[in-house]
Order: C-alpha cells, then sequence, then structure tokens
C-alpha cells in the first residue's frame, strides 16, 4: 500500500448503510474521502499508527451526521496490536456524543477506562448522555488500572438503576447486554451484581491472570 500521490476527491455513497475496512493504516485516506449520509453501521479494523478518532468525526461532519446504529472499532483484534508510540487506538471519546442513536458498541485493544468514564454520568458542563440509545456494549482485549472496575460499576449503576425500570429524568436506554473478553479479572461478586442489573452478562477474564500469571498496568 503506497500512500496516493495526488489528493483523494470525496465521493458520495448516498445508498451505503454498511461499511467495513480493516487492514493497513493508510486505509484511513480511503475513509477520508468519502460521504456517507445513510450510514448505519461502521466497522473500523486499521493497523494502529495514529488515533483513529478525527476520521470518525470528520466522516460524520461531511455525512450531515448519519442515524449510525452500530460502532465497532477493531473488536476482532485480529491484527498487529494496536498500540504505537504508546498511544491506543482511540485517544479521545467526544465523537461518540455525536451518535446520539447508536444502539451497539463494539471495542477492542484501547485503554478500558477513557471509555467506561465517557459512558457514565455526563461532566457538570455537560447534560447530555453519551450514546443515549446504548443497548449492547462489548469490549475485548482492552487493556484496564486497578480502579477499572470501579468505574465498570459506577457507569452500569448510572445506566441501569436498581428497580429495572428505565432511567428517570430523561436518562439513557438501559444496556441489555454487556460483553467482556479478556481484558481485566472483574471478580464473581462483580459478575453476579452485573447480572441483577443487566439481562446478558458474559464476561472472560485474561488468560494470563486465568493461569495465575501476573502484569502490571
Amino acid at each position: 500500500v503506497l500512500s496516493p500521490m495526488l489528493p483523494l476527491g470525496c465521493v458520495t455513497l448516498p445508498e451505503l448503510r454498511c461499511l467495513s475496512i480493516g487492514g493497513h493504516y493508510l486505509m484511513t485516506s480511503l475513509l477520508d474521502a468519502l460521504i456517507t449520509p445513510a450510514l448505519q453501521s461502521l466497522t473500523l479494523d486499521v493497523e494502529g499508527r495514529d488515533p483513529i478518532e478525527e476520521s470518525i468525526t470528520n466522516l460524520l461532519t461531511r455525512s450531515s451526521h448519519p442515524p449510525v446504529t452500530t460502532l465497532a472499532l477493531a473488536y476482532g483484534v485480529s491484527n498487529a496490536p494496536y498500540y504505537y508510540n504508546g498511544s491506543g487506538l482511540v485517544a479521545s471519546w467526544h465523537f461518540l456524543s455525536e451518535l446520539a442513536q447508536l444502539r451497539t458498541l463494539q471495542i477492542g485493544s484501547t485503554p478500558l477506562d477513557p471509555l467506561l468514564s465517557s459512558l457514565g454520568v455526563p461532566d457538570e458542563d455537560s447534560l447530555a448522555w453519551t450514546c443515549p440509545s446504548l443497548t449492547h456494549l462489548a469490549l475485548r482485549a482492552c487493556p484496564a488500572h486497578i480502579d477499572s472496575i470501579s468505574k465498570l460499576v459506577q457507569m452500569v449503576e448510572a445506566r441501569n438503576p436498581e428497580g429495572g425500570g428505565p432511567t428517570g429524568g430523561g436518562g439513557p436506554a438501559r444496556l441489555k447486554h454487556l460483553e467482556m473478553q479478556e481484558c481485566t479479572s472483574v471478580g464473581q461478586d462483580v459478575i453476579e451484581w452485573l447480572q441483577t442489573r443487566i439481562e446478558s452478562v458474559v464476561c472472560a477474564e485474561p488468560v494470563f491472570e486465568r493461569y495465575g500469571w501476573s502484569r502490571h498496568i
């Protein structure tokens, strides 16, 4: 794959609803040349060189904020590790605030804590919830800090309050499915608590923790 010698002109795909791009990091230049006003599902599995949120934000802006309901970022974790000079696949989650219709979010191999903080209670300066329609959250191989489980509990407590009904006061939809694969050891007590708040919970601890190996984050 070579860098284009001539600048790419924008191409409008008015009927495109599902877009999946993966492979070499220069494939993001293709993403930067598209306008997809009807886009509903976006999957990006691009080699990690630079954080990709700017390309996503620009795509949404060029496309007049399409009704995206499904977003998957390196969820398959099939290519090389998504780290380059210490940065992850996503450095900032601000673009999620533009996805009010998003129902399914699948994230792989990017730090867990910033994402959980973004999906939690809005900051005092903002009254809007991030991804208020979100019902399905899947995480795979997302490195976590020691307080990640606390942030997970806080996020679920906020979006799925006790009682089983919808959140009040114009709050977000309740999470119906939570999946954590190879992220961090959650603990049986936390899993049991999550199951009281969420209909479907799937947690698989990292292999090195499963067999008693240790790591430092």
